[in-house]
């Protein structure tokens, strides 16, 4: 693994300090490969494949590094109590659709928390506060929808909600962005 990473940092160097030759370099490394036949080219490929093999492992180890940061990060950092309703869900009972109310789930990057319904949950700090952004988002989205859905003409869209103009900078960004969500409260 250390051979790795000092192959790794000894190419970055190398780009830093020409990086035209560096991709000559490169480009000459590839064409040496094209030429490669026979034996030489099978050794060219299980090199190749072990790099591969290699840096799929490396990403695993990094991706399990960086989930157990997060863990400790999620274990150590001040807890929150989140109020959530449940959200309401379509299914089918004795063969006719009828709306549920069901505990409401929340993933933050690769864990999920599922929130009791009408009652408080406690969540770390930083994860709370994505919870009721996304709340908020949600909230603004729906409002958005009813107001967008009144308008007949592309020019009255524009004037309710600038941020939906695919020619504007400003996509995604609204006012009202902060406004809180009716059904979420935090103690």
């Amino acid at each position: 693994m250390k051979a790795f990473y000092d192959k790794e940092e000894k190419a970055r160097r190398a780009w830093e300090e020409d990086q035209m030759k560096f991709i000559q370099e490169v480009r000459d490394r590839a064409e040496r490969t094209k030429k490669a036949t026979g034996e030489e080219a099978d050794k060219l490929k299980a090199k190749g494949m072990k790099m591969w093999q290699e840096e799929n492992q490396m990403a695993a180890a990094r991706t399990a590094n960086r989930r157990l940061e997060l863990k400790k990060k999620m274990t150590e950092a001040p807890k929150v109590k989140v109020h959530s309703a449940g959200k309401n869900v379509l299914t089918e009972v004795n063969g006719a659709q009828t709306w549920v109310r069901v505990p409401e789930e929340f993933n933050y990057k690769s864990f999920k928390f599922v929130l009791k319904m009408d009652d408080f949950t406690e969540l770390p700090d930083f994860v709370a506060a994505e919870y009721m952004r996304t709340q908020r988002e949600k909230k603004r989205l729906s409002a958005l929808d009813d107001v967008l859905a009144k308008q007949s003409k592309w020019e009255d869209v524009l004037k309710v909600a600038p941020e939906v103009d695919p020619t504007s900078a400003q996509i995604g960004t609204h006012v009202g962005y902060m406004e809180e969500h009716d059904n979420v409260k935090i103690e």
